[in-house]
């Protein structure tokens, strides 16, 4: 009897169905799975994979369907992002979804949702914020991970819980972890003239004090060699190091630490990873070294190599706009 006046109690506090009309504009926040069609009306929906909300991201969407029978709204996807799950042997997740005008004009992705997974808590402020939005879903971006280190990776879309969080756009990017605000994150520079990747390479080359040694490939698949050595291997030294206590053991390993930092070119550190930065830590002590290796740079890469070390690729271009338009005009 109490778990039945508990049930009534709960049931009387839900709002009515449906506490929302067609045409609505509505959150999906948290963690949630959801059935999804492209068509509208649904005759059938998909049961192999499903699209997911989860915890820093969330989705937006616009009622189109409210089925009193049911008791469930379908939702026509236009913001935010989703990841899809796939059922059966493959197991697992699979890749982001996040609203693209070319594609969804003609192929719009509707869920299937029920009314406990839908708010509108919030969705003035994200709306708010969304119209400041300059970056379009797959874009590639320039990202400051940590410190003066960036990267370029695509931009996957909006972190909507982490932007109505940050009280600012807030984005998820491929191969990033967590999320970037948007002041983290720049659009990147088209540098497919080749002139203007030399440019910019033999400028890379002057910040690092040495020159580039050969040019192989075409235009964004040209590599810059650059004339660098390098050192490498899982441990420092061979042999076997004995202390008298883990004191003494780590002081060492910190004092090597020091050292190395000290030694190195944290210019060359920065981008000589195809542009973007290494890391070195000690972890052992046997040093081996590789003849074959060679500093390279890809045209991709160069940019974020320049940005990488402080050089204002901007305005650096902008101050070879007059060579770089001469060679395209052939003077």
């Amino acid at each position: 009897m109490i778990k039945k006046f508990e049930s009534f109690i709960n049931e009387a506090a839900r709002p009515k169905f449906p506490a929302y009309k067609v045409g609505d504009e509505v959150l999906l926040m948290g963690y949630h799975e959801f059935q999804y069609s492209t068509k509208v009306p649904v005759t059938k929906w998909e049961t192999y994979s499903k699209y997911a909300t989860y915890g820093d991201t969330g989705a937006m969407g616009k009622i189109v369907v409210a089925d009193i029978e049911k008791k469930e709204y379908v939702v026509e996807f236009t913001g935010g992002i989703l990841k899809t799950v796939y059922r059966g042997r493959s197991g697992g997740q699979g890749s982001y979804r996040a609203p693209d005008e070319r594609r969804d004009k003609d192929n719009p992705l509707y869920l299937r949702v029920k009314q406990i997974d839908i708010s509108t808590e919030g969705l003035p402020e994200i709306q708010k914020l969304l119209k400041a939005d300059q970056f379009s879903s797959g874009e590639k971006v320039t990202v400051k991970v940590s410190g003066e280190k960036s990267v370029t990776r695509n931009l996957i879309g909006v972190s909507l819980a982490k932007t109505l969080e940050n009280k600012k756009l807030t984005y998820s990017i491929d191969g990033v972890s967590g999320t970037v605000p948007v002041n983290l994150i720049e659009k990147e520079i088209d540098i497919s003239d080749e002139v203007a990747q030399d440019l910019l390479a033999e400028e890379i080359a002057k910040v690092l004090g040495t020159k580039v040694k050969e040019t192989s490939g075409t235009g964004l698949n040209r590599e810059f060699i650059y004339e660098i050595a390098k050192l490498e291997g899982k441990s420092l030294v061979t042999g076997e190091l004995f202390f008298k206590n883990d004191n003494e053991r780590e002081k060492f390993v910190s004092d090597l630490q020091k050292f190395i930092d000290k030694n190195l070119d944290k210019n060359l550190q920065k981008i000589m990873h195809n542009g973007e930065s290494s890391e070195v830590k000690v972890i052992g002590i046997s040093s081996s070294m590789s003849i074959w290796y060679r500093g390279k740079i890809s045209a991709q890469k160069v940019i974020q190599a320049a940005r990488n070390i402080g050089i204002n690729v901007k305005e650096f271009l902008e101050k070879k706009r007059g060579r770089i338009a001469g060679n395209k005009y052939g003077l």
